[in-house]
């Protein structure tokens, strides 16, 4: 039986997001929808899916 152990610092530095003490640049997309009858959750998983799909779709893509 092999184990290991992994300890990491994460830090912010100005405006960089460091880990072990090296900048790494994030890229993410924000993709919040609105539900008027459920305020905050989607109503269904189904309701969810055109969003994933015309996001992953869109230039945020890698």
């Amino acid at each position: 039986m092999r184990s290991y152990t992994a300890l990491r610092s994460v830090a912010l530095t100005r405006d960089r997001f460091m880990l072990n003490g090296r900048p790494y640049l994030l890229r993410m997309v924000l993709d919040q929808g609105y539900w008027p009858d459920t305020l905050m959750t989607a109503p269904s998983d189904q309701a969810l899916r055109p969003g994933c799909r015309s996001t992953s779709r869109g230039a945020c893509r890698t």
